[in-house]
């Protein structure tokens, strides 16, 4: 398995945790970082929310909105 996931001019360093765009560090919190993660390895596929929720998010986690305009 690759320690960096490119797409495009972004990289994704799965070792570090780290997120490089055109080479400047963008800074993310954690699930910011589990979700690109998600989306860059996953490039042209359709995913569905339960497949990103179980990746992102811990088993206790409702994945219905919590906003009446979600």
């Amino acid at each position: 398995m690759p320690e960096t996931v490119r797409v495009a001019d972004l990289e994704v360093d799965l070792a570090s945790g780290s997120v490089r765009r055109r080479g400047q560090l963008i800074q993310l919190t954690a699930k910011e970082f589990a979700l690109l993660e998600f989306f860059a390895r996953h490039v042209g596929q359709v995913v569905d929310r339960a497949a990103i929720t179980a990746h992102v998010w811990d088993e206790n986690h409702d994945p219905s909105p919590t906003c009446s305009r979600c």
